[in-house]
Formats: structure tokens, sequence, C-alpha cells
């Protein structure tokens, strides 16, 4: 816009836009059953919960998805996938399941204006989380699901969502839907 009138360039030309994405992949998380159990290794007996084990050969879905009667989502809609390993084993491997995948964009817009001979005025609309995208925790770290096979709250990914990487160093407590903010800076 630089050959434009000077109130039109002042008032739409020499904006800056930035954007920064975040994806990752879903964290690892393990089935447990629940149980205590022995586990005998390097000649000691420690007690411990073990890992649940498949029921038949097929690794079930661990997609979030909707179960009727449960508040948000869920990983599995029960437990029947899954049953107590045996005494002395160790159940199977350890982060047999993925959690959900995580995405994020930030953005903002800003204009420096000046304001006298020495001193700049810089305007900046800055929005974390900008496209309102919920990201959900994975179910080792659900707040009211459990990973445990013998909880009532089994497979289930409710209620706090994961706040955005970008927030938690913004806002405090690391809101995780839209959060926008506006600066103000006088440069002299």
């Amino acid at each position: 816009m630089g050959n434009s009138s000077g109130l039109l360039n002042a008032l739409i030309g020499g904006w800056s836009i930035q954007g920064f994405n975040n994806v990752m992949s879903g964290t690892p998380f393990s089935v447990m059953s629940g149980s205590r159990t022995a586990f005998f290794g390097s000649g000691t007996t420690t007690n411990g919960n073990s890992r649940a084990t498949l029921v038949g050969s097929k690794q079930p879905d661990a997609k979030l998805k909707d179960k009727p009667g449960v508040v948000g989502p869920v990983f599995f809609l029960d437990a029947s996938d899954f049953t107590f390993a045996a005494p002395g084993e160790l159940g199977m491997g350890r982060n047999t399941f993925r959690g959900p995948s995580y995405w994020d964009v930030d953005a903002s817009i800003s204009k420096t204006f000046k304001y006298r001979e020495k001193t700049n005025v810089t305007f900046r609309l800055e929005a974390f989380n900008a496209l309102n995208h919920t990201n959900y925790r994975s179910l080792a770290d659900a707040t009211t699901g459990d990973n445990r096979i013998n909880n009532p709250a089994f497979g289930q990914s409710c209620c706090q969502s994961r706040p955005t990487a970008t927030s938690t160093a913004i806002v405090s407590n690391g809101e995780a839907y839209r959060v926008i903010q506006a600066v103000l800076k006088l440069a002299f």
C-alpha cells in the first residue's frame, strides 16, 4: 500500500501477520488391571498393579467415541476386551495404546504507527488456540476417566481438555479454550 494516500496507507498498510502451528501425535498409555499382583524379577518379589491382558487376539479401537449416558468422549465403551493378568504375569505390553492427537493454531496481527519523531506505538492482537479446537487428554491423565479395567470410570476421557502449549506460558492457569489479548507498546 506504499503508493496509496497517506491516510489509506496508515489504516490498512504495514500490518504483520504471524502464525504458530503445533501438531503432535497422541500420548501413549497402558491399560492396567487395577489389581495388585506379585512380580518376580531380579531375585526379589515386589507388589504392584499389573497391566491388563486382551481377551482374544484383536486389539480394540482406542479412538475417542460417544457413549450414551456418559459425559464427554470415551476411549473404550467397556472393559469386555480386557481381563486380569495371570498371577505372576505382567499383562500386555507397556504403552500399547495411543491417546488422541493434539493440534493448535496461534495467530497474531500487528502494526507499528509513528507517533512522533522518536516515538512509535505498536498495536498487536494475539489469539491462542485461535480456532478454538478441543484437545482431549489421554486416558492416562484424564481428570475423571481411569485406565484400570476394574474402575467404573474405565475408558472415559472426561471432563477437562488439554491446555494449549502456548497458553500455559501466557495465561497462568493454562486455559484450553481460545484466549485473545491485545497489546499496546510505546517505544521512545
